[in-house]
């Protein structure tokens, strides 16, 4: 079992090179919570429909995160 400091990273990778669907598979439980400034998003559809909106909303930007923290089971990013 990776620890989440660990599936942070994975996910940060997966996220920069596009990889959504293997993010999903190898970094979210099919129970995810994702909560962001719009709402609680529940599920592996969640995640893409958080996704979605990221991406329609900021179509090509790169990412630059100026806080990673994680605590216990729970990551942070800002």
């Amino acid at each position: 079992m990776r620890c989440s400091g660990d599936v942070l990273e994975d996910h940060l990778g997966r996220a920069k090179a596009g990889d959504l669907e293997g993010d999903i598979a190898a970094n979210y439980a099919e129970d995810v919570v994702l909560i962001d400034r719009e709402k609680a998003r529940h599920g592996h559809e969640g995640v893409r429909d958080a996704a979605r909106q990221l991406s329609s909303e900021l179509p090509d930007a790169e990412f630059e995160y100026v806080v990673t923290r994680v605590e216990g089971e729970i990551g942070y990013l800002q």
